[in-house]
């Protein structure tokens, strides 16, 4: 019987500039080499760094006018046998914590570029050494031999750069800051639990976090609430907390949960995970105030990294996962729905924060694919065929229907009578219909109570501004045509702001009347 072996060949490492690889995950392989090292070796580090006064520090430098990519840190270093143990692909290694499947540093580097060099000094030993990888040469020759180039050095050097050129892509504005909020997020516990320093472009890199932005509950506590649990067995653990952002500490880059392993962020913010039991079934979430105010941590144990370690393999649990999530995150998700700023609080600072929180809302609404189809492509229907429509809408509400609300303002030589009528027959006819030419002195407001904009609506203070614009358009509408017998936009909105004004000069002169004469 003949038999065969597996065998990959030096080819295979040109494919890696191929993988499917984000820059700042491509980045993480070295940080998390660096890491790693230093964990391995953490006493004996510790001791060196309490002579120096440093800490464990990475630092990344790109230069475009270069064409160059440096990562540079002052972990332990390594000997001769364990650079060349780091250069061999796929070798399970011992204590591999964050680098236990042996391909990242390779797989990133070829990744960056053709040309890469490898120099490092082991603390405690005065020989260096230095490796460089032409891959194209390699491919070429299949020839994989690499020539060490030995230095001598202090016993007390201990540092590993590692340099790439002639890149195979350039990193632009909008990818360097992105680098920056991921690499922030990742390294996030590093930084607090081991003093890791962290440059970018020199730039100390550091995480914000979440304290101090947490919705403030009746107790005066913040809303984090801790959970754990398993699912599938009792090797795949999670656990971690949930919470709810304030008013204007929101944000769709900051909700959603970051997902940790080895104390390293797998998905995070700004792109964290959103499952969709909690956060909606569109992709990558809806956007409402669920999607820009809650927020989470996962810490996961039992569970395989996908090789670019961007994402948790859930095997076959995540509906599982998703399910128990679903159930911890109840009270989180309705209290995201319904927070609103205190009464009385009216200075400036929670003035731009409840601002910027809807205008982030809205902004996204204003990009989002469907609102330009709409402004764009939808057709806008005949004006005669909508007059019919409407027409026939409203004699057949006045005709079946009981009007909810009835009010007559004025006296017996003017007035006008509003009438407002609520009609659920179909989720698809208008949000309003405004009739203000039925009956003299007679407005006519017909309000679809099946609108899917309805479903957005939970506090008593949204339905009323729902109404009150309602019912305010079809009072500027109906002066408007009294006055001046025809319907100019601008005169229209003047109208409506006079009565925009009301509910504020109302509530004045109820706290504050006018002094006697």
């Amino acid at each position: 019987m003949d038999n065969f072996n597996i065998e990959v060949g030096l080819q295979y490492i040109d494919s890696f500039k191929r993988i499917a690889y984000q820059p700042w995950f491509a980045l993480a392989e070295f940080i998390d080499n660096s890491t790693q090292s230093y964990f391995n070796n953490e006493r004996i580090l510790k001791e060196e760094f309490k002579k120096t006064g440093e800490s464990l520090t990475v630092s990344i430098n790109y230069s475009k006018k270069d064409n160059t990519l440096t990562i540079k840190d002052n972990s332990i270093g390594m000997s001769v046998d364990e650079l060349k143990s780091a250069l061999m692909i796929g070798l399970p290694k011992e204590n591999a914590g964050r680098s236990k499947y042996g391909i990242g540093m390779k797989t990133a580097a070829c990744w960056f570029g053709n040309l890469w060099t490898v120099e490092t000094s082991k603390l405690g030993e005065n020989i260096g050494s230095k490796i460089t990888i032409n891959v194209p040469q390699i491919v070429a020759s299949n020839n994989g031999n690499l020539e060490n180039e030995p230095f001598h050095c202090s016993s007390e050097t201990h540092y590993t750069t590692i340099t790439i050129r002639d890149l195979n892509r350039k990193l632009h504005g909008n990818t360097l800051i992105k680098i920056k909020d991921f690499l922030s997020s990742i390294y996030r516990i590093d930084f607090s639990k081991h003093g890791l320093i962290l440059n970018w472009q020199d730039e100390k890199l550091n995480w914000e976090g979440f304290d101090g932005k947490f919705y403030i509950t009746h107790e005066n506590k913040p809303y984090k609430i801790p959970f754990e649990f398993s699912i599938g067995s009792s090797s795949k653990r999670v656990a971690g907390w949930v919470g709810v952002l304030a008013i204007g500490n929101g944000g769709r880059e900051k909700a959603g949960f970051s997902v940790i392993q080895n104390n390293r962020v797998i998905q995070g913010c700004p792109k964290a995970y959103r499952p969709s039991t909690v956060f909606g079934t569109q992709e990558n979430g809806t956007n409402d105030l669920i999607n820009q105010r809650v927020v989470g941590e996962l810490f996961v144990d039992g569970f395989a990294v996908s090789h670019t370690k961007d994402q948790i393999d859930w095997e076959d649990y995540e509906e599982e996962l998703e399910e128990e999530l679903g159930k911890i995150c109840a009270d989180a998700k309705a209290l995201a729905r319904n927070i609103r700023a205190g009464k009385g609080n009216n200075s400036n600072e929670d003035f731009e924060r409840v601002r910027s929180e809807a205008l982030a809302l809205f902004e996204s609404e204003l990009k989002s694919d469907e609102f330009r189809d709409k402004l764009f492509l939808e057709q806008i229907p005949n004006e005669r065929v909508l007059e019919i429509s409407f027409k026939r809408m409203v004699e057949t509400t006045i005709s079946s229907e009981e009007p909810a609300l009835i009010v007559s303002v004025g006296d017996e030589d003017d007035f006008v009578s509003v009438r407002v009528y609520f009609r659920k027959s179909s989720e698809f006819e208008p949000y309003v219909v405004i009739e203000t030419t039925h009956i003299q002195n007679e407005i006519i407001i017909i309000l679809n109570a099946l609108h899917p904009y309805w479903l957005d609506i939970k506090m008593i203070e949204g339905f009323l501004t729902y109404i009150r614009n309602s019912v305010y358009d079809g009072l500027s509408e109906w002066k408007a045509r009294r006055k001046t017998s025809r319907l100019n936009p601008e005169t229209i909105r003047h109208i409506k702001d006079s009565f925009m004004r009301l509910p504020y000069e109302i509530l004045n002169n109820k706290f504050f009347p006018p002094d006697d004469e």
